[in-house]
């Protein structure tokens, strides 16, 4: 009898709120998106073996190879061409839940799939942790920072139900409550793509290299505390364009609305890392979509229709 595949799913995340200074402390708000990925596992218990298959959202293969059981854990064994980098990766993450579990993972074969364009920036490492984490029966948090350098709020929402507030209390601990976003003038909010891929882990390390004033990093977590409340059009606005103005000062770094969206007549929020994937850009009139269409922006994606907002 052939091995029923047992399945698993983990949603991708966009952060709202507090990009960089939930490292420090200060409560982020996120929310996980629709779309995210499926990991597929055929196991067999007397196998030395892990074949490993990642497929993109068009169906196409990113990442193949095979791991062999090692004493130090699961190693590539062969690999497409162009994979061994990825599968390091991936190896270093079978480990690590290993290592939480206390037993060893079984050999067989995983397929992942994508749901999601891998440059939108929506988590196709965390929502791979979380689903490992699944597979293994370990903590995702807990297998996110045995492995990774960033807040863990992403693993967090790739099961979640709606919009959270996290907040790290420690090198390797977080607390998050479910909040509501349903205030938000959702109607005008609008996914922006930039087109450019930003690395999560390189952002971090340089975010750490700064050391920017306390001050300066609280003030930011009271902007998100105003924007997460706001209401109205114009409220949401103001409280983005205070919120960015104050990450502005950590990062002593211009907003995006006056670098890419100058002369852009309504409010551009970042989300995440600085520069790159998505902003969420206001848009109260179809002659505002036409202005982003005809300075190249041509993924621009309706808020609601992305995010769970619970």
């Amino acid at each position: 009898m052939t091995p029923a595949a047992r399945s698993f799913f983990a949603r991708g995340k966009l952060l709202l709120t507090s990009e960089y200074v939930v490292l420090d402390g200060i409560p982020a708000v996120a929310v996980p998106t629709h779309l995210g990925q499926r990991l597929e596992v055929v196991e067999a218990l007397d196998s030395a073996l892990l074949a490993w298959t990642a497929r993109a959202h068009d169906g196409s293969i990113w990442l193949a190879g095979t791991f062999k059981r090692s004493p130090e854990g699961w190693k590539p064994s062969t690999a497409l061409e162009s994979s061994a980098p990825g599968l390091d990766a991936v190896s270093a993450l079978l480990t690590a839940a290993e290592h939480l579990r206390g037993t060893p993972l079984p050999g067989g074969s995983v397929d992942t799939f994508l749901e999601f364009p891998n440059d939108y920036g929506w988590g196709s490492s965390s929502t791979l942790i979380s689903l490992v984490a699944q597979w293994a029966e370990v903590d995702a948090l807990a297998l996110h920072f045995a492995t990774q350098n960033g807040s863990g709020y992403d693993v967090v929402c790739a099961l979640a139900s709606g919009p959270i507030r996290y907040t790290r209390t420690g090198p390797a601990n977080a607390q998050w409550v479910p909040v509501s976003l349903a205030d938000w003038p959702h109607h005008t909010l609008y996914l922006v793509h930039l087109g450019e891929k930003q690395r999560s882990a390189q952002d971090v390390v340089r975010y750490r290299n700064l050391a920017p004033d306390p001050l300066l990093i609280h003030a930011v977590g009271e902007a998100a505390e105003t924007l997460l409340r706001a209401s109205s059009p114009q409220e949401w606005s103001n409280a983005v364009r205070a919120h960015e103005e104050a990450m502005g000062r950590v990062l002593g770094r211009t907003p995006v609305a006056e670098t890419r969206f100058t002369n852009y007549p309504h409010a551009v929020k970042s989300l995440g890392a600085w520069g790159g994937d998505f902003v969420l850009a206001q848009v109260l009139e179809a002659s505002d979509l036409q202005w982003l269409k005809e300075r190249g922006f041509s993924t621009i994606l309706p808020w609601s229709d992305c995010v769970v907002l619970g």
